[in-house]
Formats: structure tokens, C-alpha cells, sequence
């Protein structure tokens, strides 16, 4: 806040004595008597329109009384006069607000630059507020303005000689925000008026330009002209004294006045500001936003299915309390900027209990909470946490979801209540995060018995952006929860575990495919038991015409001077012809070329072992085993071979013929595998 800090007048202050004695510039000079309203200038868009009424819907503060003069300050020099706007705690002028969102400025100036339609440049002028402003205040370093406005192309004289003009400055889109009475109520110890400054940035083609002088007190009872008092045609600006700062450019600051009214010109600027009366201003040092008081759970506002924009947060949490319906997802996201102050986002259930949060460092929070195996609604509390405590505004969205039922291999949430696991493919399965009344995470559990010597080989896909999925295997021999013995975790699509039980007896094991984060997610399972593989899958083969898709079981060694790489592929339609493909790269391509299958491998490079064709004979399966010191690959550049070493990572598929489903010839894809060698 800026106090009263009244400069002792020097020798530079002009008075009606002493004119002679001082620059002439620092004079008031006469100005054009009649006034040109010049149009209305987008400060957005740097666009003037014209118009002819130079009317206000609604003017909180007008200083507009005519006084003949203007004040020459082309040399760039900063003029800074000081009004009020009045509040709800006024006792001279009720106003019908704490603060006000400004729309529009009107300002008035004498300029003899040339007007751009007559191909000048138009002058440029820099208009600045501030909130809390003594008369003659000094600006420090922290003084900063509430808002800065730089017009060019401003309109200029259409005689050549000096003109008074007006302009509205059209803020609508970027309004400013000013707080009655300085702030904090009337007469409460700080300054109750606002500042508000002007400069010439640049003078264009002028010699002589600067602010009308307004506010003639004897012309006008002071501070009519506004909403508040009925409109009256003009004003002398409430709380304007007959004083104003100057700041030259070197940042010297000076308390002037023109030798003391009414002798002399009253000593302030001409202005008029607008509001659009829509309510006090929302924002941070300015007005706290509709949902408070809501510093706690038991005072939590109730929202809906809505976006809720400019709302603010401080050293006090916000809460919220939605309700979920059920078998339904809700998603809250806050919008915020992440370098004003950090701002955090937990949902609680009604007891208290933490549900789920999110805490990073990044410009957006989002959590997503179920409701399901319920047929009831779950109301759950939202809580807004300021990390650092330092004001900022944000916004709240909440949407919904449909939340996918169980899969058909349901209910196996825990290693007690471990389901078969079933051996080969079974597709659309489905985990989920915490879920309302079935109180945790929805994972799955799989049992088996492995047999001595046999290996079990469990590989999951999905896709990771959707939610995190982790796969592991326990050793239950002696009960639940086990050891566990492999795992799969990663933050990438796809999980994959192996075990060989190397015990002289059978083992029982559990498979946990495990939510870790994000939403509700599905995932396709194979698992297989027999000799103990090597690599991943990638993808899934799809149907064939006889099977529900070529499989592919990768043994051999890992090893890349073994040179010891076995594929066999089951399951593969009788008498058909094929051949293996290799690529270093994935792609996901349907049907390419018309095939029945998806392809999943290659781009830009990728081998084809078509010297090499398998056939799959009355039993429908092919044995391949490539040399990889001497793999194939061809782009469009051409061809080249490359041996595998430690390190690499190849991926591979079979593509086979095949028959659609109306017995016209195609072809299809096997699974697709991926190996690092190591």
C-alpha cells in the first residue's frame, strides 16, 4: 500500500508567480476547446472503431469536468493522479461493491500528431492502475501496477495543429480488477484512492502532446458523474486532490500542483473508468471465490457434474463434496499454474479415509474414483491442498464414467480367493483401482499346480497410458500371501513373468496381475506351461480359419554366441505355407494388405525368411531356427545383414496363409515375439 508521502514543493513546482521562472513545460497550456470524441480502441486487438456517443453503462469514477488546459509531457515523463471508488462501507458515496471488475477506460489528451487516417503513425501511450494509492504517493520497486495497458496508433490531429481528443479504451478482454476504497474497507488507515498513471511512449510525429487537466471543482460538485450518483453529465472525480506525482525517466519522483486552486487549473487528469457491475471481482488479494467458507470437510460445498472456473486457493484447503452414483466413475482435475504455487489433489470417503491423490509438480492434478459392486450412491470429499500457501486460482472439472462390470473370471481379488488360471488366451480381462463398497484395488489372482520340472510362462497385454499393470508370480507351498519368484514391472505396455519349478514334486503358485495406477484397464492373458521359453510376447495372433489364432513358443538360448533360437508355431491351419518376419522396431498395423491378421512388427526395417517357407503339414504347426549371425533386414535403401550381439532386441512374427471367412484365400499373422539377447 502506498502512504501518504507529501514531497516539499521546490522551486520546480509552477505556480501563477513563479511561471515565468520555470520550464515551460511543466505549465499547463492551453488547450483545443472542442473536444473530439475519437472512437473506441480494442486494446486486444490494437483495432479503433469509430462511434459517435462516447456514453458509459456504467461509470464508477468520472473525472471529466472541463477545464480548458492540458499538461505537456511528450518528453515521456509519468503522470500519476490518484481517485476513489466508493464501496459497500462508504459513508459519503455508497458504492455496490467491495471491488470492481474495470471494462472500459475513457482518456482525454491534446496531441498535434498527425491522425492516422491522414497516414501518420498514431501516438503510443502507456496507461497503468494501481490499487492502493496516497495522493502524491511514492512508487517503489514493489509498487506494482494492477494492470498496464500500452495503446498504439492512438488517434492524432486532423488540422495539424493541436487537438483535444477522447478515446475509449476497450478492456473487455482484458479487464482489470480494483478493489473499493483502496482495499479493505473505507478509512482504514491505508489510502482508500486508486492510482492510475500515464505516458507517452512515444510522441509519433508530435511536438506537443499530453493529458487533459479535468475535475474543475467549480463546475461540478465533486464527484458526481457516476453510477452511483444518477449519471450527471460530468464529473470531478470522488477523493481527486489538487495534487499529482510526476516520474521523469530517470525514476525521479516530484509532488506538483499549478499554484493551488481556484486560481489556477485544478491539478488532475481527465478519466473515466467503466464496470460491467457484475459482482465483486474473484482472485487472488481480491475476493475469495463462491464455494466459501469450505476450509474443512464438515464444511464442504457440494458440487456437480460442471466445470467450475476462477476459484481460489490460499492458506486454507478447499473441500468439496460430490456423490457418485452407482456402477459410476468420477474424474476431479484441477487447473492451476504450478510455478505460482504448488497445489495438491486427495479424495476422502466419509469417515476421512484417503481414497486416493495426486501430488506432482505440474500444472494439472487428477484423480479417478469408483463406485461399484453397489447399487447405492457414495459421496466422497475432495480436498484442495495449497503446498506452498501462496494464493492462486484454479479450476475444478468433474466428469463421469460408466465403470466396466467384472470379468467373466470374477471374484478373484485376493490369494485367498484365487481363481484356476486358465491355460492359453483369455482376452478381456478387467483390474480397477479402489472401488467403492468392495473396499481396495480390484487385482487377480490365478492358481496352479505346476508339476516338477515344468515351467510356467505368464505374459499380460495392455496398454500402460490407460493404468499401470503389474504381474507376479508367488510360491504358496506354504500358504498365502507366498514368495514371490518372478515379476513383471515396468512402466511400459505389457508385462511378462516366467518360473520353473525346479523342486522333485508338484508346486502350487499364484499369478497376481496387480493395479498399480490409473483407471480401470483390461488386459489379455496368456499363460503356458511346458519347457521353460525365452523372450516376450508382443501381440496376439487372431483367429485363423481353424483356431482361435496361431500361437508362437519361443525355446532355445537367449545367448547371442549361442546361435541357438527355436520358434515353434501351433495351431495353424493345415497344409498352410508361411514364413517368418524379423524387425528391430514394433508397429501395429489391422489387415495390412487385406490379411486377416494385425501386424506388429517392422518399420522402417524388417526381414522376411521367405528363402526359408514353412509348411505346417497335417498336425498345423512349423519349427524355425534362424542363423542370427546373419539376420536380413531391407529398407529403402536397400538390404543388409547384421548379426545379433548382446544387447539386441529383435522381434519376430510368422505370416502364413490362411482362408476368410468365406473361404477366399488371405493370409494372417501369428503371435509376435520379442527378444533381447543377451
Amino acid at each position: 500500500m502506498n502512504r501518504l508521502s507529501l514531497y516539499a514543493l521546490s522551486a520546480c513546482v509552477a505556480t501563477a508567480s513563479a511561471a515565468a521562472q520555470v520550464p515551460a513545460s511543466d505549465r499547463p497550456v492551453p488547450a483545443d476547446a472542442r473536444v473530439r470524441f475519437a472512437g473506441i480502441l480494442d486494446v486486444a486487438t490494437q483495432t479503433l472503431s469509430t462511434a459517435s456517443s462516447r456514453s458509459f453503462s456504467a461509470p464508477v469514477y468520472v473525472n471529466d469536468s472541463p477545464s480548458g488546459f492540458f499538461y505537456d509531457t511528450i518528453d515521456g515523463r509519468r503522470i500519476i493522479d490518484e481517485g476513489r471508488l466508493p464501496g459497500r462501507t462508504s459513508t459519503d458515496i455508497l458504492g455496490t461493491q467491495d471491488s470492481y471488475t474495470i471494462t472500459s477506460l475513457q482518456i482525454g489528451y491534446s496531441t498535434n500528431a498527425t491522425d492516422p487516417s491522414l497516414g501518420g503513425a498514431g501516438m503510443t501511450v502507456e496507461v497503468s492502475l494501481y490499487e492502493s494509492f496516497a495522493t502524491c504517493g511514492t512508487l517503489g520497486a514493489t509498487d506494482a501496477p494492477v494492470a498496464t495497458y500500452v495503446v498504439s496508433g492512438l488517434p492524432g490531429s486532423l488540422t495539424g495543429s493541436s487537438q483535444s481528443v477522447l478515446v475509449n479504451l476497450d478492456l473487455s478482454a482484458m479487464p482489470a480488477c480494483l478493489r473499493a476504497d483502496g482495499g479493505d474497507g473505507y478509512s482504514d488507515g491505508d489510502s482508500d484512492r486508486f492510482g492510475w498513471s500515464f505516458r507517452i511512449v512515444d510522441p509519433a510525429d508530435a511536438t506537443a502532446a499530453g493529458p487533459l487537466l479535468a475535475g474543475d471543482p467549480a463546475n461540478s460538485l465533486e464527484g458526481d458523474g457516476t453510477f452511483f450518483s444518477g449519471n450527471i453529465a460530468t464529473g470531478t472525480g470522488l477523493d481527486t486532490a489538487d495534487l499529482f506525482a510526476q516520474m521523469g525517466a530517470g525514476g525521479m519522483e516530484s509532488c506538483l500542483f499549478f499554484g493551488g486552486y481556484p486560481a489556477n487549473p485544478f491539478s488532475s487528469f481527465y478519466l473515466v473508468a467503466s464496470s460491467d457491475l457484475a459482482g465483486d471481482c474473484i482472485g487472488c488479494g481480491v475476493g475469495d471465490d463462491r464455494f466459501e467458507e469450505n476450509d474443512d470437510l464438515a464444511s464442504a460445498a457440494a458440487i456437480g457434474l460442471d466445470t467450475y472456473g476462477g476459484l481460489i486457493s490460499d492458506a486454507e484447503d478447499d473441500w468439496f463434496v460430490y456423490t457418485i452414483p452407482a456402477d459410476t466413475s468420477a474424474t476431479f482435475v484441477i487447473d492451476f499454474v504450478d510455478a505460482t504455487s504448488d497445489l495438491d489433489l486427495f479424495v476422502f470417503d466419509g469417515a476421512g479415509t484417503e481414497l486416493d491423490s495426486s501430488t506432482g509438480v505440474i500444472d494439472q492434478e487428477s484423480v479417478i474414483v469408483f463406485n461399484c459392486g453397489s447399487s447405492m450412491p457414495m459421496d466422497v470429499y475432495v480436498q484442495v491442498l495449497n503446498f506452498s500457501s501462496i494464493c492462486n486460482e484454479y479450476d475444478l472439472s468433474v466428469t463421469e464414467g460408466l465403470v466396466p462390470g467384472d470379468d467373466i473370471l470374477e471374484d478373484n481379488d485376493s490369494c485367498l480367493t484365487a481363481g484356476p488360471l486358465p491355460i492359453g488366451i483369455t482376452r478381456d480381462l478387467v483390474v480397477r483401482p479402489f472401488c467403492g463398497s468392495e473396499g481396495g484395488e480390484d487385482s487377480d489372482w490365478y492358481a496352479y499346480t505346476l508339476a516338477a520340472g515344468d515351467s510356467l510362462t505368464v505374459d499380460i497385454l495392455f496398454e500402460d497410458a490407460i493404468a499401470d499393470i503389474d504381474l507376479v508370480i508367488y510360491d504358496v507351498s506354504a500358504g498365502c500371501p507366498g514368495v514371490s519368484v518372478s515379476t513383471g514391472f515396468s512402466t511400459t505396455d505389457n508385462e511378462h513373468a516366467a518360473f520353473t519349478n525346479a523342486t522333485a514334486g508338484p508346486l502350487d503358485v499364484v499369478v497376481r496381475v496387480d493395479h498399480f495406477a490409473g483407471g480401470v484397464n483390461t488386459y489379455d492373458l496368456s499363460a503356458k506351461v511346458g519347457p521353460a521359453t525365452i523372450g516376450e510376447l508382443l501381440c496376439f495372433g487372431e483367429p485363423n480359419s481353424v483356431t482361435p489364432g496361431a500361437r508362437v513358443c519361443t525355446t532355445g538360448s537367449d545367448i547371442a554366441t549361442d546361435n541357438h533360437l527355436v520358434f515353434d508355431v501351433t495351431d495353424l491351419p493345415l497344409m498352410s505355407t508361411g514364413f517368418f518376419i524379423v524387425s528391430q522396431d514394433t508397429i501395429v498395423i489391422v489387415q495390412p494388405g487385406g490379411s486377416e491378421g494385425t501386424l506388429c512388427i517392422g518399420s522402417p526395417e524388417i526381414g522376411r525368411f521367405s528363402s526359408t517357407p514353412q509348411n505346417s503339414g497335417a498336425i498345423g504347426m512349423v519349427t524355425f531356427s534362424p542363423d542370427i549371425t546373419s539376420i536380413e533386414l531391407s529398407n529403402a535403401t536397400g538390404t543388409v545383414f547384421v548379426t545379433a550381439i548382446s544387447g539386441d532386441t529383435f522381434n519376430w512374427q510368422y505370416w502364413y496363409r490362411d482362408t476368410n471367412g468365406m473361404g477366399v484365400p488371405t493370409s494372417n499373422f501369428s503371435d509376435a515375439v520379442t527378444l533381447t539377447f543377451q
